[in-house]
């Protein structure tokens, strides 16, 4: 979803781009929060099943970006979606205000990726507080890719010329 909303946000089609920020609602609902729930259900079970503690480095810190990213689902990103779904209802798509809040949350969850990918990498390398350097290095790794995001998202913003964010009151 994020690579394609990259595409889709290279469009000069705020058509194009509201109908993809409704799609990815649509999903969000009906396939992201029920894997989210699922993969929280099994990881639990492995914990049961498996012979790990609670207490270890690298299950704190997959739990608290399953936390962190299930809270932003839930508090942030769902509501959010509603939000904009309801102004392009009564704006239109073209709304310079519906087309910057749809590149916001489009942007904000590739961060929300780049989270979830470190959780992957702190799960493959199950790293224990003693390991200084992976965690480092993992850390500058989600930085670089988070400032990358930001670089990407601006520049799929700027290509089209829609949504420019208004200036912050």
């Amino acid at each position: 979803m994020s690579i394609l909303s990259v595409r889709v946000l290279r469009s000069s089609t705020a058509e194009r781009i509201a109908t993809f920020a409704s799609d990815v609602e649509w999903i969000g609902q009906r396939v992201f929060m029920p894997a989210s729930l699922t993969l929280i259900l099994f990881a639990i079970g492995l914990m049961f099943e498996g012979n790990w503690s609670w207490g270890e480095f690298w299950i704190v810190i997959a739990l608290v970006i399953y936390v962190a990213s299930f809270a932003a689902g839930a508090g942030f990103f769902g509501p959010e979606s509603g939000r904009i779904s309801a102004l392009v209802r009564v704006e239109g798509a073209d709304s310079p205000d519906a087309q910057a809040r749809i590149r916001r949350i489009l942007m904000l969850s590739r961060l929300e990726l780049v989270l979830l990918i470190l959780a992957v990498l702190d799960m493959a390398a199950k790293p224990t507080s003693d390991d200084t350097g992976v965690i480092v290095v993992g850390f500058a790794l989600a930085l670089a890719a988070g400032a990358l995001v930001i670089r990407v998202s601006s520049r799929a913003g700027s290509a089209s010329g829609l949504g420019t964010p208004r200036s912050a009151d």
